[in-house]
């Protein structure tokens, strides 16, 4: 199963800052996203989505990240947590 699973290389591309001017990540969940929600992000990788989410459901909200593997980055949802002043688990 390792061979499918998506390299850690790539996650920096997809989260990449000129990503959002494709696909603003605000823009496509805004319609689906209320405050206060609790949101399960499968695959969240890098975080594209995960933060835009934390940011759109608020303080009393949650977004719960499931993934095969730990980003490098967001390991335990701390530094998620920091970022974004909101509840991100992963």
């Amino acid at each position: 199963m390792a061979e499918y699973v998506c390299p850690v290389w790539l996650g920096y591309f997809l989260a990449s800052p000129f990503r959002r001017l494709f696909q603003n990540p605000w823009k496509s969940l805004e319609p689906y996203v209320q405050k206060d929600m609790k949101v399960l992000d499968i695959g969240p990788g890098m975080g594209f989505f995960s933060l835009p989410l934390a940011q759109l459901v608020g303080p009393k909200g949650k977004v719960i990240g499931v993934d095969l593997r730990f980003s490098p980055s967001y390991t335990d949802g701390q530094s998620a947590n920091q970022e974004s002043e909101y509840n991100v688990s992963c």
